[in-house]
C-alpha cells in the first residue's frame, strides 16, 4: 500500500503488485475496513511506532471476576459434591421420556436434563428448578445475588454438570405446592405476592437448615468423632422385577406377572454399605429396619469400633410403616439402656425433602 504524505492526497492501494480499491484490499487482507484497517491507516499516517492497540479484545471490567461469581460457583460446587447424585443410564432415559406428559408446577421451565459432557459427571439435585436454588442461596447464606448473576454462573459453569430430577420420581413437598399456588393465585397484588414469597423463603431456609444439620453428623462420622452415622431406604420394586431379561422388554411378556424384589441400601459413613435383598413374599416393615441397623452394629462391634463410646444416628424418611413406629423406638431405647451404644437417634427430615443423597463412605 502506497501512502502519500500529504493530507489531501489521494491514497492508492497495491496488492501483490495489483492496484485494487479499498474495500477490496480490506477483503483480501480478511479485516473489516472500519475500524481495524482505517485505524492502521491512520497511525501509519500519524508516523506511530506501534500499531494501535484494539479495545475490543482487552479485559473489560464487567467480565473481570467478581466476589458475588465466585460466591454462587463456590455454593453451586458445594452442591455438586455433597447434595447432587449420580442416576443409572435407563433412570436417565426414562426421566426424559416422561418429561414430555409432565405438567411443570414452578415459576420457570429450568428444570432440564442436559447431555452429560467432559469436564465432571452428571449428577442430579433433588427435584426444583433453577429460580428456587437461587432463593434457597438468597436464604440461606446471607449472601445477595441477583438472578442474572445466578443464572449465568450456573449456565456457563454447571449446565453440563448439574440437572434436576423429575418432581414426581419421589413424593413432593405439600408446602413447597401450597406456596406456589399461592403465589400464583395472587397475581397483581404485590405486596402479598412479596409476603408469600418471604415464607416461601423461609421454608426453603429451614429445610436446608435441616440437611446442613445432616451434613455436620455425616462429617463427623466420616473422620471417626465418637458418632456413627448411617442412611437407610428402601428401592422402587418396579425396578427389581425377577428374572431379568432383555427378551421381557417385549410386550408379549407385560400380561405374566415376575416378583419384585425387596432390596435395601444402608450406607454407614466412613465404615461400610450394605445392600440388602429379600424376596417378594417377604415381610417389609419396622422389622426390616431394626434388623439391618443392628446387622451394621454387628459388624462394627466385629471390627473392633468401641460402641459403647459412640453416638448412633440413623438418617431415615417418614414412612410410618417402615421407619416411624414403635419398633426403632423400642430399639433405640434398648440399646441406650443396654448401653449398647452411648446414645442412639433416629432422624427424619422434613416431608417432601428426605430424599437425600447417598454420598460416599
Amino acid at each position: 500500500m502506497d501512502s502519500l504524505p500529504v493530507s489531501n492526497a489521494k491514497l492508492s492501494y497495491i496488492f501483490l503488485g495489483e492496484r485494487v480499491c479499498r474495500g477490496g484490499l480490506a477483503t483480501l487482507m480478511g479485516v473489516g475496513w472500519s475500524p481495524r484497517l482505517s485505524t492502521l491507516l491512520k497511525s501509519v499516517l500519524k508516523g506511530d511506532r506501534c500499531a494501535p492497540v484494539d479495545v475490543r479484545y482487552q479485559s473489560r471490567k464487567c467480565n473481570d471476576p467478581r466476589p458475588v461469581f465466585s460466591e454462587v460457583y463456590s455454593y453451586l460446587e458445594n452442591l455438586y459434591l455433597s447434595v447432587a447424585e449420580t442416576l443409572p443410564l435407563d433412570e436417565r432415559k426414562s426421566q426424559k421420556l416422561e418429561k414430555q406428559d409432565i405438567q411443570i408446577l414452578s415459576d420457570d421451565e429450568d428444570a432440564y436434563h442436559p447431555e452429560p459432557k467432559s469436564g465432571g459427571d452428571l449428577r442430579y439435585l433433588p427435584p426444583g428448578t433453577m429460580f428456587d436454588l437461587w432463593r434457597q442461596y438468597n436464604a440461606t447464606t446471607g449472601q445477595k445475588a441477583s438472578w442474572h448473576c445466578f443464572y449465568q454462573c450456573f449456565k456457563t459453569e454447571f449446565s453440563h454438570k448439574l440437572a434436576f430430577r423429575d418432581r414426581y420420581v419421589f413424593s413432593v413437598c405439600p408446602t413447597c405446592v401450597q406456596h406456589k399456588l399461592l403465589l400464583r393465585g395472587f397475581g397483581a397484588d404485590t405486596r402479598a405476592c412479596l409476603r408469600q414469597r418471604h415464607l416461601y423463603d423461609r421454608h426453603l431456609a429451614q429445610q436446608f437448615a435441616d440437611r446442613k444439620a445432616y451434613w455436620t453428623m455425616r462429617a463427623s462420622s466420616r473422620l471417626k468423632e465418637k458418632m456413627i452415622v448411617c442412611i437407610l431406604d428402601g428401592m422402587d420394586q418396579g425396578k427389581y422385577a425377577t428374572p431379568r431379561s432383555k427378551l421381557l422388554e417385549n410386550h408379549l411378556f407385560d400380561k405374566y406377572t415376575r416378583p419384585r424384589l425387596h432390596v435395601w441400601g444402608l450406607l454407614c459413613h466412613g465404615y461400610m454399605a450394605v445392600l440388602s435383598v429379600s424376596d417378594a413374599d417377604m415381610s417389609k416393615g419396622g422389622s426390616t429396619s431394626a434388623e439391618l441397623i443392628l446387622f451394621m452394629l454387628s459388624l462394627l462391634k466385629k471390627h473392633g469400633v468401641q460402641l459403647g463410646e459412640y453416638e448412633c444416628v440413623v438418617q431415615l424418611d417418614n414412612t410410618t410403616s417402615s421407619n416411624k413406629n414403635n419398633s426403632l423406638a423400642l430399639l433405640s431405647g434398648l440399646l441406650t439402656q443396654r448401653k449398647l451404644v452411648k446414645a442412639m437417634r433416629l432422624s427424619f427430615l422434613r416431608t417432601g425433602h428426605t430424599h437425600e443423597a447417598m454420598g460416599g463412605p
